[in-house]
């Protein structure tokens, strides 16, 4: 069983080339895998709610189908969780 298409392992760390939705929050806090320690590794909280205040200030008659927000490199990285 190798590593599947479209993710690299490097060393603790996984780079995945596929969706996903890593916001840099407390919600890793107790898991044993969390964003890259780098900005560009998960989507700041921040970044979230700016998406949803500009999309409650469109004109009325807009449709908003999807909004989609992903960090730049999507890196996780393994290990205890945080505090351990």
């Amino acid at each position: 069983m190798g590593i599947p298409q479209g993710l690299t392992l490097k060393k603790t760390e996984i780079v995945r080339n596929g969706p996903s939705q890593l916001v840099r929050t407390g919600f890793f806090d107790r898991l044993a895998f969390r964003p890259g320690e780098a900005p560009e590794n998960a989507i700041a909280p921040d970044a979230v709610a700016d998406a949803v205040i500009a999309m409650l200030n469109i004109p009325p008659g807009t449709v908003v189908d999807e909004i989609n927000l992903s960090p730049l490199k999507k890196v996780i990285r393994f290990g205890p969780p945080a505090g351990t």
